[in-house]
Parts: structure tokens; sequence; C-alpha cells
């Protein structure tokens, strides 16, 4: 029997009631989430800058909106130290990596889904989101704050047309979770959070790419006609008019897409997400819809 076949037990810590599955050998994790039931539970894992949004628009759409729990990631720190009981949802979307949606009694119950993006386009994005915070723009509460932080600091310091300014940001950048290397990969990779910050290796590539091929929906921001149909079959809905195509609602601040220089210079931040990227497209256009 695995641990998630045992019976759910009733747990009291400090007065609340919690649910834990499995063996309460398995070192007493809580369960932040648990399926409501009403319909197919799914895990929105939301790398920054794919296009998220509007994902969550078409999860509303098939799911309903009142099944939909978003921000899973400014969540956790009240669920994991027990302050709030586990959530029923059907629906959980947040910026987890993978690594510590496993960590999670339950997290199996969920289906999983995520979208990619064109990694030099993200990257761009992520830069011009980070770059904002510079312009008085408030830095969102939750697990990576203290991240973005440094990095507005960061960019704050790049000229984006000088070589000699943007080859010193490379190499004096030192990884924080949910920054700009490689995040993708990052997010996708499972067994350690040195995951989130570590040098990247070939090997971390093939797991991301072999994590990836577990989802139910890999989403390509590139193709929302491609995703809102697997979404669809996931959900059962079968053939439904399509929302409105998506638009990116991102402002350039401080970077272009168009900067060819740029580009080649922060090529390390995503030459290992292109080649995911590359073989996520493979993954999508296996899967229904």
């Amino acid at each position: 029997m695995r641990p998630d076949d045992v019976p759910e037990m009733p747990a009291e810590a400090a007065g609340e009631r919690f649910i834990f599955t499995g063996k309460p050998a398995i070192g007493g994790r809580p369960v932040p989430f648990q399926p409501k039931g009403n319909a197919l539970p799914v895990f929105f894992l939301h790398i920054p800058r794919t296009s998220g949004g509007t994902v969550l628009r078409y999860l509303g759409k098939f799911w309903g909106p009142q099944a939909v729990v978003d921000g899973a990631e400014t969540l956790l720190p009240q669920l994991l130290a027990r302050r709030s009981e586990t959530m029923a949802t059907d629906v959980v979307s947040g910026h987890v990596p993978l690594v510590r949606w496993e960590f999670f009694t339950g997290s199996s119950a969920y289906r999983r889904v995520t979208v990619l993006r064109d990694p030099w386009a993200r990257l761009v994005s992520h830069i011009n989101c980070i770059g904002r915070f510079n312009d008085g723009e408030p830095i969102p509460p939750g697990p990576w704050a203290a991240s973005w932080k440094t990095m507005a600091a960061a960019v704050s310091r790049t000229d984006f047309a000088s070589r000699a300014s943007m080859e010193r940001l490379v190499r004096l950048w030192s990884p924080v979770e949910g920054g700009f290397d490689n995040l993708q990969v990052r997010m996708l990779l499972t067994g350690s959070m040195a995951s989130m910050v570590k040098a990247l290796v070939p090997r971390d590539v093939e797991r991301a790419v072999q994590n990836l091929d577990t989802f139910s929906v890999v989403g390509l921001c590139e193709d929302q006609a491609g995703l809102q149909r697997r979404l669809g079959v996931l959900a059962g809905a079968g053939k439904s008019a399509p929302l409105v195509a998506f638009e990116n609602a991102g402002k350039p601040s401080v970077l272009s897409v168009r900067n060819d220089l740029a580009r080649e210079v922060l090529e390390p931040w995503f030459i290992a997400d292109l080649e995911l990227y590359t073989k996520a497209k493979a993954i999508a256009a296996r899967q229904p819809g």
C-alpha cells in the first residue's frame, strides 16, 4: 500500500484540526491542500512571465472561478506552520517549484499543469517586470520578495546597452530562488531545493524534461488555442468556444526582445531553458487536444 492510500487521520495541534494522509512516521508533514471533490483536482505550476493570468482565466472557465485558489506560494507559510487548516480546493495555482510541491503529503492527488514560454522572451519579460519595482511598483509579498528586491537592485545598476555592464551582471550574479537564471528548468526540478540556486548541469535539463513528461497538460505561451483545447480535454468539457487570444500585457521598461547584444550576453541565463522548451514542444504535441 502506498502512503497516500492509507486512510486520512485527524491530528490536533494548538487546538486546530489538521488532516494528514499516510503514516505519521513520514515526519508529520502537513497537508496544505486537499481536493474538494467537485471536479478533477489540478495543480497549475505557474512559472513567472508565461501567461499565467490568462491560464487562470481558462481554469476558471473549465473548473469554475470559485474552484480556483491562486497565489499558493503566499498561503503556504501559514498552512505549513499549522496556523491555518488544510484548504479544500480542486484547483491550486502558484509560483511553487515542483520540488517543493512534491514535498507535501497528498500533492499527488492533483494532476499537474504548466506553461512554458520562449526562453528569451520570458527572460526579457521577467527583467522588465523586476525593473518596474525600481519605478515605485510594490514588490508582492511572498517567499520570493527578498529575492526580487535583490534582483531589482541588480537591474537598476545595469546598462542593457553596454556589453561591459551586462557582462559584469552575469559574472557577478549569484542565483536566488525565483531568479533570472534558467528559471523554467529550475521550477521543474526535483530532489532538493538547492536546485533553485545551484549551478545547472546537463543532467538537470534531462531531469526537468522527464518531470515535465509526467504533467497532464504542458502548454506553450505562444499556442494559447492548443493550451485551451488540452485544458478542456482534461476538464472533460469537450469542445467549447475559445476565449480571447492571449495578449501579453507586459510593457518594456529596461529591455527589448530586439536587443541582440543583450540576447548574446545574457544567453547563459536561458540556454538550458531553450533546450527544455524545444523538448517541451514535442511533449505538448503528444497530449490530447
